[in-house]
């Protein structure tokens, strides 16, 4: 395990992978900030953030809208998932209501991709439905 690897995740900086879309969005909510004290006052909020990102989709075109509703598998408190037309991957939209700040629930996912490969996730962008956004991963 790299230890700077993981620091750089968890601070907010990090590598710029090309095509990193969750490392591009959390960069985008603010998060490069060095965590310390008076991290948290510095935060914005989580409306704050979702306006940032639903500027950012606008601006990046990453709105997803050809989620078929027949390939819906399952419903959670947080998300809702379907199986992609491969038939071995799903897709999740994730509301992030178990997060204070969207900005933690991309760095949960770069923590996930970190300790997990065999099973990375992948933002392909944002929908929105009923007034709701969702982070769409797959």
């Amino acid at each position: 395990m790299n230890h700077d690897e993981l620091q750089n995740i968890i601070s907010g900086v990090g590598n710029e992978e090309p095509g990193n879309l969750i490392q591009a969005v959390a960069q985008k909510l603010g998060r490069s900030k060095k965590a310390g004290a008076g991290f948290e006052k510095d935060n914005l909020t989580k409306q704050q953030e979702e306006e940032i990102l639903i500027a950012f989709s606008d601006l990046h075109q990453l709105w997803v809208n050809n989620i078929d509703e027949n390939t819906f598998l399952a419903e959670g408190a947080e998300q809702k998932v379907y199986l992609c037309a491969d038939g071995s991957n799903v897709i999740k939209l994730n509301d992030t209501i178990f997060y204070k700040y969207w900005a933690d629930y991309f760095t949960s996912l770069q923590l996930h991709n970190y300790f997990f490969p065999g099973t990375l996730y992948t933002l392909t962008g944002f929908a929105k439905k009923e007034g709701v956004l969702y982070a769409v991963v797959q």
